[in-house]
């Protein structure tokens, strides 16, 4: 009689008793989750079994957070060797560093011990995501030093970059790093396994769709003191990303247009992802904060009118693509030079621009020089937001 076979009559024979099966050193709140998810497992329940035995006392109940929550479409086949990974890497990072030892266990287990972040390929990462990255942080006195380690040197590290190229929007990130490509739901499951990777609390965020129906966008958002702050793969700075225009035009309880951020624990609500509907992902709605925060740093801009600018190339020009190119765009009212910048280029998100806030029925040129070419153009500014491409000719 096989170890799989004792285990399944065994369990079986416990469920029909109407009692709970016994899991040392596990929390008796996990026990009737585990034999749910057990049940549901196949037979891949060794696999699950192997994992809860391989850790230490000291990590039983973060595997069995793990176990009892994971995804119906995972728990038939995801292996006790990536799981085992996962759980001992996490507690490398715990033990290491005081921001990450410091959180409480619900916030550990939600937002740094995951496996995944939404339906990409379930690659064993940590191990060598924590080997890349601590070293970027190892001298990093608090969690926000840590955070702005991370992301100014995610970019290189990896060597991924946008494309609209990439095979699909939800890649592992051993797919990107390979192919060098991946779009922003790529990029910012790269950036949040590089965050959890270092023992920082992080979750994937973002909208199945834009105020103006232009398409969805995916950032992360990361746990700095208590506050969720949101940030992604080509860093500004906290909360001061180039979409905080569009992300004060969500529509709080729309599954269409609201901002939605993911949670491994269930929540009685689901991330609504255009890319795979079938398999759900648990989530809760974060529009009404991202209003109060975004709308609030509009302020400032109040009475002006935003102008998006993207250039493209004569050759290169097509508006379903990511080739535009960076030029330098300088606007000037009647001879004062007011505003300067430089365009978005195809390692953008295509939903990216650069953005200027102008004064409404005014006059303005706009010079935009990229290599040798260079086109100068005059616009009168309305009373609305608008976007501007301007063709390299």
């Amino acid at each position: 009689m096989t170890a799989h076979f004792k285990y399944t009559f065994l369990l079986t024979a416990v469920m029909l008793a109407g009692c709970k099966s016994e899991y040392p050193d596990v929390p008796a709140k996990y026990h009737s989750l585990l034999n749910e998810a057990l049940a549901k497992s196949g037979n891949n329940s060794e696999e699950l079994i192997n994992a809860l035995n391989s850790v230490p006392a000291s990590q039983k109940e973060a595997m069995a957070y793990l176990i009892s929550y994971m995804p119906d479409y995972d728990l038939t086949t995801i292996s006790s060797g990536l799981l085992t990974d996962n759980v001992t890497y996490a507690y490398i990072a715990r033990e290491k560093y005081d921001w990450c030892r410091e959180l409480p266990d619900s916030v550990f287990f939600n937002e740094v011990l995951p496996y995944h972040n939404v339906t990409e390929e379930r690659d064993n990462w940590r191990k060598e995501f924590y080997e890349r990255f601590s070293p970027y942080v190892d001298e990093c006195s608090d969690i926000r030093d840590a955070v702005y380690a991370i992301n100014k040197n995610v970019r290189e590290e990896l060597q991924v970059e946008y494309s609209t190229q990439r095979r699909v929007s939800d890649q592992g990130p051993f797919e990107s790093m390979e192919t060098k490509i991946a779009s922003c739901t790529g990029l910012t499951i790269l950036l949040n396994d590089a965050f959890r990777s270092v023992g920082i609390p992080c979750r994937f965020a973002g909208t199945p769709n834009w105020f103006d129906n232009r398409g969805n966008h995916s950032w992360n958002e990361v746990l700095i003191d208590g506050e969720w702050y949101f940030t992604e793969y080509y860093m500004d700075d906290l909360n001061k990303t180039w979409f905080v225009t569009d992300a004060a035009k969500a529509t709080a309880g729309s599954v269409d247009n609201g901002i939605f951020a993911i949670s491994y624990k269930p929540t009685g609500n689901l991330f609504p992802m255009v890319w795979d509907e079938a398999k759900p992902v648990n989530a809760i709605e974060v529009t009404p904060r991202y209003l109060e925060i975004c709308s609030s740093s509009l302020k400032k801009k109040n009475n002006r009118v935003n102008i998006d600018i993207e250039v493209y190339s004569a050759k290169g020009y097509d508006s379903e693509s990511d080739n535009r190119i960076p030029a330098s765009v300088t606007i000037f009212c009647g001879d004062k030079q007011i505003k300067e910048g430089i365009t978005c280029s195809p390692v953008n998100d295509l939903n990216n621009y650069l953005s200027v806030s102008l004064d409404p029925e005014t006059e303005y040129t706009i010079i935009s020089t990229y290599e040798t070419l260079r086109k100068e153009q005059k616009i009168r500014i309305g009373k609305e937001n608008i976007r501007i491409k301007i063709i390299m000719d």
